[in-house]
């Protein structure tokens, strides 16, 4: 029996533990012995979230881990995997990637890495302890091929779940936009907000993680929007509001894969977005519109055009509801880990 340890780093955790959560159910009742290894709980009280996976059990270790304990942490997390008898480790995250590189030589079992964004997919080292890197689109497997050749690249696509599906208003008034990771590229975001500035209905949800906030938040300012925007640090944890949404705005043109943004499409909220390496599912004119002339017209097309509208949700619904479910993705972690 395969028995797989799936290492996490807290911000993947954070950001997609439903479909971490969905992964590890998915294998065990696929008869795969799971192991989770995540860092250590901020408060006493497990969050919410690990009611799912009670069952499945779980390794708590330091991430990222301290210079001086690493020899220590690493041999009992050695130990306490061989206990599992684990025989194969799958990483998600840059810190959980640190992790496994340096265990699984130790273990002596193959090592696989999640890889979400084409930077990410276009710096895989081929030195690398890496079995077999994990891409969540085509476009970053055929990428990583280029680097490290087609036996240590496979395509995993991130899983979504059902969603409830979207229902047009009747009175086809847009309500609300939100732009997820708005921070990345504030000069494309800031094109977005004075686009908004036109349409004076709409109420904005901007994600911000805090890197760049400042200059999104003068941007907000000089266009007088203040009144009607709304600040969150991460829409993943308010996945209703993206499903309930009128559009969802991607001014960032090298943001990582999420299931926020595949759930949104499952649900029918078009999207307007720049153009993104590796983002397969985003096809211009067909699953989404891009913004590749200006932010103005593309805006208000998304907006108005209610039979454009109408033909990009079924298309997307449709695309991802087929490439993008949980089970495409556990059956493609199982023949990237049976090949080994």
């Amino acid at each position: 029996m395969d028995s797989i340890a799936m290492l996490m780093s807290s911000d993947r955790l954070q950001e997609e533990h439903g479909m971490l959560n969905r992964l590890a159910v998915g294998l065990m009742n696929d008869g795969v012995q799971v192991t989770r290894v995540i860092p250590p709980f901020s408060k006493d009280t497990p969050p919410e979230y690990e009611r799912s996976v009670s069952i499945i059990p779980i390794i708590h270790t330091q991430f990222p881990v301290p210079y001086l304990q690493r020899k220590v942490l690493h041999e009992k997390l050695c130990a306490s995997l061989k206990k599992q008898k684990t025989t194969s480790i799958v990483c998600f995250g840059k810190d959980a990637g640190r992790i496994g590189s340096s265990i699984a030589p130790l273990l002596d079992i193959p090592l696989y890495q999640e890889i979400i964004t084409m930077r990410e997919a276009k710096r895989v080292n081929k030195n690398a302890p890496v079995t077999r890197w994990l891409g969540a689109t085509p476009s970053l497997e055929r990428a990583m091929i280029e680097r490290v050749g087609e036996d240590r690249a496979a395509f995993m696509p991130l899983g979504v779940g059902r969603i409830p599906t979207q229902d047009e208003r009747a009175d086809s008034q847009t309500a609300c936009v939100v732009l997820l990771n708005a921070s990345d590229e504030p000069k494309s975001t800031i094109n977005a907000l004075q686009a908004i500035v036109a349409h004076p209905d709409l109420h904005v949800f901007l994600e911000l993680d805090g890197k760049k906030d400042h200059k999104i938040w003068s941007a907000v300012a000089e266009a007088n929007l203040l009144d009607r925007t709304t600040c969150l640090q991460n829409v993943a944890s308010l996945r209703s509001l993206i499903v309930e949404t009128d559009v969802v705005l991607l001014p960032s043109s090298t943001m990582p894969m999420r299931t926020v943004l595949l759930e949104a499409m499952e649900s029918g909220v078009p999207v307007l977005a720049t153009k993104i390496d590796g983002f397969d599912m985003l096809i211009d004119g067909e699953t989404a519109l891009f913004a590749s002339d200006s932010w103005d017209k593309s805006l208000h097309t998304i907006l108005r055009d209610h039979d454009l509208r109408d033909r990009l949700r079924e298309a997307a619904t449709t695309l991802v509801a087929t490439n993008y479910g949980s089970a495409a993705q556990i059956a493609a972690l199982q023949a990237a880990v049976t090949l080994f």
